[in-house]
């Protein structure tokens, strides 16, 4: 307990001089500082706590004008107030006292020890045994919500292993059966996202009952909508892996790909990168119209951010037309991905040149420092 904290103490007592002396004497005691509230009655005490709950004992006496000490702190229970109950009286009578503490008052004083130091440490006891009580509560609270929620998981994810099994037979089918360079990107993002899901059901079965709630909270899986999980992610791999999904259409076309080394690493939601190259890079091969098409693939460093550029030597955007682009399904999602995490995307074209779409990743701290280049 703080040495100096400020204890709120309600008096019921009938007796005007007796509240006197019970202020005088805890106002003595050090280092606590006591601030008593005194109350004739019940009935006035009940009304004070209806209008001010805040406190952190009451001390009362059992002989009292119109209810009993008893009979007040049943009122008191009847109407949720749960603050430790002292009760005072003028003699020792075990049987008031086996009484009082079958109702769950906290303690029981002769009135002649309020000139001791036992007022203020019994005072202080039962406080710190009031909020270890509470704290326990708090802690049984927690365990059978965590047990409940680990008995739910089990349920869950038992449930989610058919239907996962099944999307996994479906997808796989669909990768056999579809080569198109476009549909087979999406179906490798569809197969990223199965994997995530499987590895946290996996990761949520094996976790220990004090970390459960926190990952689950933390649990942001990638779908096409505003949530993203940012991550740490080289996007080297995210390029080649593109381009290997491309790989048909870039011989067919005879499209030469030049990349930069050493791609760095950025703060991002990995499905989402592969989301925009994919747009970006689909989009140069779709109009690469020349003998010798050509795609460049690079980036610069600035100082608070990564300018990414997909390059081609195709036909080029009109002026008029550079807004209007991104009004396409693909280009539009690459857009509102890029700007969601605070970065800028544009176009550069100079027509039956080519064109340059450039965008901007925000550098963020990894564990104290940027995202590194690898």
């Amino acid at each position: 307990m703080n040495d100096h904290r400020s204890i709120r103490v309600l008096l019921v007592e009938d007796n005007p001089d007796f509240a006197k002396l019970v202020d005088l004497f805890l106002k003595k005691h050090e280092p606590e500082t006591f601030t008593v509230a005194w109350k004739e009655s019940g009935a006035d005490a009940l009304h004070e706590l209806g209008r001010n709950p805040m406190f952190d004992v009451i001390l009362m006496d059992y002989f009292l004008p119109g209810q009993n000490g008893v009979e007040v702190t049943r009122a008191l229970q009847s109407r949720g107030i749960h603050i430790p109950i002292i009760f005072l009286t003028v003699n020792k009578d075990f049987d008031l006292a086996v009484e009082v503490m079958k109702l769950g008052v906290e303690d029981y004083l002769v009135k002649e020890e309020i000139s001791t130091p036992v007022l203020p440490k019994t005072i202080l006891s039962v406080i710190e045994r009031q909020q270890l009580k509470e704290e326990l509560t708090r802690l049984e609270i927690s365990q059978k919500r965590l047990e409940a929620i680990h008995e739910l998981i089990a349920t869950i994810t038992g449930e989610l292993r058919t239907p996962l099994d099944g999307m996994r037979h479906q997808l796989e089918e669909l990768l056999r059966l579809h080569q198109e360079d476009g549909l087979k990107s999406y179906l490798a993002i569809i197969r990223d996202n199965l994997d995530r899901i499987e590895k946290k059901i996996v990761k949520l079965k094996e976790l220990k009952t004090d970390k459960t709630v926190q990952y689950i909270k933390d649990i942001r899986m990638f779908d096409l909508s505003e949530e993203s999980v940012e991550e740490i992610v080289p996007i080297g791999p995210i390029v080649g892996g593109i381009l290997r999904d491309f790989e048909t259409s870039l011989c067919d076309r005879s499209v030469v790909v030049r990349t930069q080394e050493n791609f760095p690493h950025v703060r991002f939601d990995s499905a989402d990168l592969h989301v925009v190259f994919n747009v970006l890079i689909s989009n140069a091969i779709k109009f690469a119209d020349k003998p010798h098409p050509v795609i460049d693939i690079g980036y610069e460093e600035e100082e608070h951010e990564y300018q990414f550029w997909v390059k081609d030597n195709g036909k080029g955007v009109e002026q008029h037309d550079r807004e209007r682009i991104f009004l396409g399904s693909g280009l539009r999602k690459a857009k509102e991905i890029v700007e969601r995490e605070g970065g800028r995307i544009w176009i550069e074209s100079t027509p039956s040149e080519g064109a340059i779409f450039f965008f901007t990743i925000k550098k963020k701290p990894v564990g104290g420092a940027q995202a590194a280049n690898g």
